[in-house]
């Protein structure tokens, strides 16, 4: 439930900022010459939305994890045990996020289905799975090593501590987010299988647009996983007290 809580909590203060660098990977720098209104109304659309599935994606992922956290596949379930209820919001979030016409995460999760089918929402399902498999797993491993230093559960501790898991798994990891990015958009507008496949994405776009944005999203990650593992630890040590 904690996990579920400070995820929430980390969504909803830098959501604004998950939407610009959306909006870079997909566009790059002619972000005005897609219409893009980069105000704050726009950046904000669908945060409550985000937030609150963050939050129950988070607390389901971790209430799997936690139970087999001894197990070296524990990342492996933990991720795929989600992914069923995290790839299609995830999906539809990023359509919100880069449309200029902003609406709301079900008129993008109908936009995905009307054009793809039910398998257009799970576009770059093995992509993502990959993703959660590495990242997640990845930071939660070297968040848990830092903090066997950290005896006496310092605050600002966990905080330097959750930026920099955040920021290394976030840019080693950009690539293919980057291609999921891509893959959603491309799902809401064609109906060919073709048009979404990673290694096409990949040859049209280049290796080094697919890092469109790193810099963003290592930012973000550094902010968000310092709001939450602060907000974790105050959490856990709130319910103890």
């Amino acid at each position: 439930m904690n996990e579920g809580i400070a995820r929430c909590l980390t969504q909803a203060c830098l959501y604004g900022l998950e939407s610009k660098k959306t909006c870079l990977q997909l566009y790059g720098n002619n972000i005005k010459k897609k219409s893009m209104q980069m105000n704050l109304k726009s950046l904000t659309s669908g945060a409550a939305t985000s937030s609150i599935s963050a939050g129950i994606i988070y607390f389901t992922y971790f209430t799997v994890y936690n139970n087999l956290k001894n197990n070296i596949f524990a990342g492996v379930i933990s991720a795929f045990t989600t992914s069923i209820i995290k790839i299609p919001i995830s999906n539809s979030m990023r359509i919100l996020q880069s449309s200029h016409h902003k609406t709301n995460i079900i008129n993008c999760f109908m936009k995905i289905k009307n054009k793809s089918g039910i398998a257009g929402l799970y576009t770059g399902y093995g992509v993502s799975l990959f993703e959660d498999i590495i990242e997640i797993d990845m930071r939660e491993r070297l968040y848990n090593h830092f903090n066997k230093y950290n005896k006496n559960n310092h605050i600002q501790r966990n905080c330097l501590q959750g930026a920099l898991v955040g920021m290394i798994t976030s840019s080693l990891c950009m690539p293919l987010d980057s291609i999921r990015a891509h893959m959603a958009h491309t799902s809401s507008i064609s109906s060919n299988p073709y048009d979404r496949n990673p290694l096409l994405i990949m040859q049209k776009k280049g290796i080094l647009s697919l890092y469109n944005g790193v810099h963003l999203r290592a930012s973000i990650n550094a902010l968000k996983f310092a709001l939450y593992y602060t907000f974790y630890e105050l959490i856990s040590k709130a319910k103890i007290n």
